[in-house]
């Protein structure tokens, strides 16, 4: 006896079930997400076993994981219309600059750069090791592949944007966001170690800290780049740092993202080398025409794989688009990881524990040819928005007993920020982001007044006045 068109198609679904599990189950095999992948060959099995079922059963079965799923639709609704309107802070930030009037530039980072090269400018965007670091990847080189700690020398570099105007800068010799000739200027007084909020996002050139502090009469390198963590850090100290040798070297650490980004860091082979051998290098201080051409080959590529995804049919249909993502339950999935994120940070204490080890061997570095570590700690928005209590937000107390007991000079910016009458206002729109030209500003002077033998006139131009006679 024929069996029902119904039928035919429940065990259908069930095959193509089991078959999307099974090859989920080696995908994540192949990623090393062995809990993950173990789960799904779970559910393959079980699958495998329900095609013995009676067929009432399997119709039933599916009629089970169908309402499973519709409620997880509805409930991916519910949490889209839950959330309050301007979430993205770049959208915060557009709605706040046309309600008071300022321009502000919406271009994207890559329209900004083909707008200059049509004008015969050699512009590139901003080339994040630590996207190489999240993606696995390095860049090849003669010699072996190889992790770089910048962007391309010399090179117009398009940043960022968040107070209305891109943030474009020449980048130096090395790939940093420096002056010229700051590289031939040993020994320094100053060497800056951090991620985007040293890099100098998102403000003009000459607003940054690194260049505040040099007008305020200081010899001062800036190794910071965006998405910097610890080992990059770190990495950055190791690879220049002995061949500049600084008297003073000023460790900005970000409460925002610094504990999460050292957690992803661990992952890279290259970095966590820089942690567990004292003498490892990559010698990039005389590979810079190898990081050079690396990275210009990484963003050919990229360009073109843009430009493929340009040419999709439902590229250019947007609303399609959405709707077809809609059934992803992105914002279910979002939000759990979320949760599992903040439960696992909470249960593990692991980065502050590897941070430390860290800022040991940072220490111990930066003594070896006589200079003196000093430690600044940088508040995030939302230390003042009343989101304090986030992670790694909540570990403040932990750092900083870490940073005393190594016995480092701290220089804690929160204070400063804290007594402003409206402390967000050194927030761009006051939504989260980097600082302001304002918070900058007050960031340097804080630091000039910490370190050693600070000048009256520095003090006083660090302050924006004039030094008395």
């Amino acid at each position: 006896m024929q069996k029902p068109l119904f039928i035919k198609l429940t065990n259908l679904i069930l095959v193509v079930l089991l078959f999307s599990l099974a090859v989920s189950a080696l995908i994540l095999f192949y990623q090393k997400s062995y809990l993950a992948g173990f789960i799904m060959l779970l559910g393959a099995g079980f699958l495998a076993l329900t095609l013995r079922w009676s067929d009432f059963a399997k119709v039933a079965l599916i009629l089970v994981c169908l309402f499973i799923y519709l409620t997880a639709y509805l409930t991916n609704v519910v949490l889209i219309f839950l959330e309050p309107q301007f979430t993205n802070s770049y959208v915060q930030r557009l709605h706040a600059a046309r309600k008071l009037k300022v321009p502000y530039d919406t271009r994207t980072p890559l329209q900004v750069v083909a707008d200059l090269e049509a004008r015969g400018v050699e512009a590139v965007p901003t080339l994040t090791p630590f996207n190489l670091v999240l993606t696995g990847k390095t860049l090849p080189a003669p010699g072996g592949r190889l992790l770089p700690l910048a962007g391309i020398a010399g090179k117009t570099t398009v940043f960022c944007n968040e107070c209305g105007n891109y943030a474009i800068y020449q980048a130096d010799i090395r790939g940093f966001n420096n002056p010229p000739g700051v590289w031939t200027q040993a020994p320094l007084d100053i060497l800056i170690v951090g991620d985007s909020f040293s890099h100098g996002a998102c403000v003009p050139p000459g607003k940054d800290v690194g260049s505040l502090l040099r007008q305020g009469g200081k010899k001062v390198l800036n190794l910071g780049y965006g998405g910097n963590g610890p080992l990059l850090e770190l990495a950055g100290l190791r690879e220049y740092g002995p061949a500049l040798k600084p008297r003073v070297v000023l460790w900005i650490y970000y409460e925002g993202n610094d504990l999460t980004d050292l957690a992803k860091e661990k992952k890279s082979s290259i970095l966590t080398r820089y942690l567990q051998d004292a003498s490892y290098s990559q010698d990039l201080l005389h590979r810079q025409g190898a990081i050079n051409r690396g990275w210009s080959a990484y963003l050919k590529t990229s360009q073109e794989h843009a430009k493929k995804e340009n040419r999709l049919w439902y590229y250019h249909h947007r609303g399609l688009l959405e709707f077809l993502r809609s059934f992803q339950l992105k914002k279910l999935k979002q939000t759990l990881r979320k949760a599992q994120s903040s439960l696992k940070e909470y249960l593990s204490q692991e980065n502050v524990r590897s941070f430390k080890k860290v800022l040991a061997n940072a220490q111990i570095m930066v003594r070896s040819w006589g200079g003196k570590l000093y430690f600044v700690y940088l508040p995030s928005y939302y230390r003042f928005s009343g989101k304090a209590q986030a992670y790694p937000l909540n570990q403040r107390r932990r750092i900083i007993a870490i940073v005393h007991s190594l016995g480092i000079p701290l220089i804690d910016f929160s204070p400063t920020l804290k007594r402003l009458p409206d402390p967000l206002a050194a927030f761009p729109f006051r939504t989260n982001g980097h600082y302001t030209p304002k918070g900058y500003k007050l960031l340097a002077r804080q630091i000039i007044q910490s370190l050693p033998h600070a000048s009256p006139a520095g003090v006083a131009h660090a302050r924006g006045e004039r030094a008395r006679p």
